[in-house]
């Protein structure tokens, strides 16, 4: 579902932008700001782009629009240009707290915490949105590892606004990294108490309750949650966890259902994986096709779910349309050694020593983990009967990964059955 562009914003605001658009009439400096201040809010570079451009053409070396110019050049990639514009306006006006505050927001994207901290507090003696600015002091110190201030201006943040979602969240993210959730479920049960309404605060609790395995309890904030603002597809997420957790999967998968329709492309493409895995994981492998099968209907670049339609169709029986499937999976995402897997221990499994020897060797140099395609090579090679090439495999990888020759006995006992090879694989861990 494409969700509204201009929910939430003020009218005056969407006319001017769609007057833009459509190329309507002329538009003075604030309106430039306004315009360009939608887009930014919005993360669309495009946008914000094609406004700083007339910007630039009716009010050349305006400082409003130079600085949207610097956001427009840091979202592009472009931060050293940028930072360079804006140190200039910083340079000539050295009180103006938004240059101050775009800075910190740059230097933060540019992996410099302690420069972006040093420019958010100065952009904050204004007042304007303190609990913002607080929040993005606490993020740099939360990146920098130092909770105990990240705590802190979360704090901050939170006190100017009992529903904001990222430092409310985030906080409860440093209790659980400390071991401090009973700690967390004082916090936020005190919050809801005071700020009922907050759709955020309620989430948070559902999330420390449901950390904590108290997913009865967690059921019931999440409910609260998505009371209040049905738009909180966390919540929805975080409801599903629980009532899996409880057993009830028809619930699970409801809770899935209702997050669809406030989900974002993104979202939604890993809210229906997360349907289909529900039942995948319940042993339902039939539903759990289904749902997969329209999850990949549509997102046909989700390899996720389609190495897990593989998986279902697996456990059918079916290996045709399950080699299918993860093959389809391989070519969306080659680089995952996981999906490689799939498809070679479902010829292994199936016997098919030949197939699995030829995707192993065809993919090996360029794995990750080079061992556990080896492994499985061994196996196939041992089952073909090609023993002076697995005994030269063998060799081959005892140099790095001899440590590893007790897994590969536990995973293929057949190994060790053979007198000869249990020899040899004994002879080179010594």
């Amino acid at each position: 579902m494409q969700k509204d562009r201009f929910i939430n914003t003020d009218p005056a605001v969407r006319n001017l932008v769609l007057r833009f658009e459509n190329h309507e009439g002329y538009f003075d400096v604030g309106e430039i700001e306004s315009i360009a201040n939608f887009y930014l809010d919005s993360k669309d570079v495009e946008g914000l782009g094609a406004v700083v451009k007339h910007g630039e053409k009716l009010f050349p070396g305006d400082d409003t629009v130079l600085l949207h110019k610097a956001y427009y050049l840091s979202m592009s990639g472009r931060h050293g240009e940028a930072k360079s514009i804006l140190l200039k306006l910083e340079k000539q006006n050295p009180t103006d707290t938004d240059v101050c505050y775009a800075l910190g927001v740059i230097c933060s994207s540019c992996g410099q915490p302690e420069e972006s901290i040093y420019y958010y507090l100065r952009a904050v003696v204004d007042g304007n949105e303190p609990g913002v600015v607080f929040g993005n002091i606490a993020d740099e110190y939360y990146n920098l590892g130092l909770n105990g201030q990240a705590e802190r201006y979360y704090l901050m943040a939170i006190e100017k606004d009992a529903n904001d979602e990222r430092s409310l969240y985030n906080l409860a993210c440093i209790w659980q990294q400390e071991n401090r959730l009973e700690e967390g479920v004082g916090f936020y049960e005190k919050v809801v108490d005071e700020h009922p309404y907050s759709g955020s605060a309620w989430y948070c609790l559902g999330c420390v309750y449901r950390w904590l395995s108290l997913y009865e309890k967690a059921v019931d904030a999440y409910e609260y949650a998505v009371a209040i603002d049905n738009a909180l597809t966390d919540a929805y997420l975080g409801l599903s966890e629980c009532y899996r957790k409880l057993g009830d999967m028809g619930r699970a998968a409801q809770a899935l259902r209702d997050a669809l329709e406030h989900s974002d492309v993104e979202q939604r493409r890993y809210v229906r994986y997360l349907t289909g895995r529900i039942f995948l994981d319940d042993g339902n492998y039939h539903t759990a096709a289904a749902y997969l099968r329209d999850a990949v209907k549509e997102f046909p670049t989700d390899y996720l779910s389609w190495n897990d339609l593989g998986l279902c169709y697996e456990k059918l029986g079916d290996i045709d349309e399950a080699a299918e499937c993860y093959r389809r999976a391989i070519n969306l995402f080659p680089h995952a050694d996981g999906l490689w897997m799939s498809l070679a221990d479902l010829y292994i499994n199936a016997g098919r020593f030949d197939d699995a020897c030829g995707l192993l060797e065809s993919a090996r140099s360029e794995a990750c983990d080079v061992f556990a395609f080896d492994s499985r090579l061994i196996y196939c090679l041992f089952k073909m009967g090609k023993r002076s090439r697995m005994l030269d495999l063998l060799l081959y990888d005892a140099v790095e990964h001899s440590n590893r020759f007790d897994e590969l006995l536990r995973q293929f006992p057949d190994l060790a059955d053979d007198t000869e090879v249990l020899q040899y694989i004994n002879n080179l861990k010594r």
